[in-house]
């Protein structure tokens, strides 16, 4: 297959497989996430095809302010992603959070361990792992004040939430996730290969809608089963590809591998 603008070839060289091994009693997992990103849980019950699709930018202007609004005073900091953890340590913001005594929440149990990893003690965490759920956890609270440092393509729900509970939010982009598509081509290229697709954000689900487009594949004729880690990303799937992708109990990694567990049997 030639690939538009790129060659096959050279990409396939270039991309992190994860040491995937084909076993034949091993499903065989495609798996689509930022580049940095690890295939956690996955390699252990499968052979994973890891291709980072989009890449992570990094917003300094929204650094910046991020520093003048805490600063300013909250009660809280919200973080959604793992990946923003890092990046705030990387700035010097980590410390700036401790020394003000700022409460800090997460959405779900791997940005916590990044949170944690950095040195920010986490102060709340949903037991459902999703925005909105955290939007109510945190407005029982009664904060005045909400800073969120988060992605430029965030979902929504989470600051609505909390503005209906007449709590003021002040949402910043830390990061924004750029598509790249040449990689997606190839990850696009695997599909017809592989047992399970899974897509980690509503931003992969709409880079490989293009590249299924560019490539003339019907994602609704593959075999195989998409799986989306959480309801977001599945509405995504739902509205981008036209199919019903399955989920995981638990809207993490290690719920996606025990989902494939449970049914690659």
């Amino acid at each position: 297959m030639v690939l538009p603008g790129k060659n096959l070839v050279f990409l396939l060289s270039s991309l992190p497989f994860s040491g995937a091994r084909l076993v034949a009693s091993k499903p065989r997992i495609l798996l689509l996430r930022p580049s940095g990103s690890s295939a956690g849980a996955l390699e252990r019950i499968g052979s994973v095809y890891h291709v980072p699709v989009v890449r992570i930018i990094v917003l300094l202007n929204g650094l910046k302010r991020l520093v003048a609004e805490l600063e300013r005073g909250c009660d809280w900091l919200v973080l959604t992603s793992p990946r923003t953890p890092a990046i705030l340590a990387s700035a010097g913001i980590v410390e700036l959070v401790s020394r003000l005594g700022i409460h800090v929440a997460v959405v779900g149990p791997k940005t916590r361990v990044e949170a944690e990893r950095v040195g920010l003690h986490v102060d709340l965490m949903p037991e459902e792992y999703r925005g909105a759920v955290l939007g109510g956890k945190l407005a029982s609270l009664k904060p005045k004040r909400v800073v969120l440092a988060r992605s430029a393509d965030a979902v929504p729900d989470l600051p609505r939430v909390l503005r209906e509970a007449g709590i003021e939010v002040v949402e910043i982009p830390v990061y924004r996730v750029e598509e790249d598509i040449h990689r997606a081509y190839v990850a696009a290229s695997f599909t017809t290969t592989v047992d399970y697709i899974v897509y980690t954000s509503p931003s992969i689900a709409k880079t490989m809608a293009k590249a299924y487009k560019a490539l003339h594949i019907n994602p609704i004729e593959l075999k195989a089963k998409h799986v989306a880690i959480g309801p977001t990303t599945a509405s995504a799937i739902r509205k981008l590809l036209g199919v019903e992708p399955l989920q995981p109990q638990e809207y993490t990694l290690d719920g996606i591998a025990k989902l494939i567990t449970s049914l690659h049997q």
